[in-house]
This record gives C-alpha cells, structure tokens and sequence, in this order.
C-alpha cells in the first residue's frame, strides 16, 4: 500500500519539486520530458546498440532460413526422416 507523506503523496511532492522530467534511456539521469537520452555521448551508445542489435537480428534471420533450406534438401534427397 502507498505511503501518505504529510500534505500530499510522495509522488506529488517530486513531481512539484523536479517537474515532468524523463529518465535517459542509457544511464538513467533525469532528462527533459521529450528527450530520450541526456548527452551525446549516451546517444551514441543508444545508436550503437541499435545497429548492433539490428546486425544481430538478421544474422538470425539469415541462419534460421539456411537451416531449414538444409532440413528441406535433406527430406528431399533422403526420401523423408524413416526412408
């Protein structure tokens, strides 16, 4: 159960004394409301995540579809899994 903090909630309190704010997305300090990361430096992070992570994804894709092109040439060539 939340806590009252006489003359208000706690989360009214902050809100009156920090204002709207967001978090940075990479280190978690306090940001202007419609930014998404605080610096520079912590947006190219976050674009170098993104870009890594997106490699990553289709590396994946790429794989997932050898693998099962491989599996069909096998039941093709073989004649099935039991012969």
């Amino acid at each position: 159960m939340a806590e009252k903090i006489e003359g208000g909630s706690w989360k009214k309190k902050l809100q009156t004394k920090w204002g709207p704010h967001s978090h940075c997305i990479i280190c978690g300090r306090a940001t202007a409301e419609e930014k998404q990361t605080c610096s520079q430096e912590c947006m190219d992070k976050y674009q170098g995540e993104t870009k890594k992570k997106g490699k990553q994804s289709k590396i994946q894709m790429i794989m997932l579809v050898a693998m099962v092109a491989v599996m069909m040439i096998f039941m093709f060539l073989g004649g099935g899994l039991g012969g």
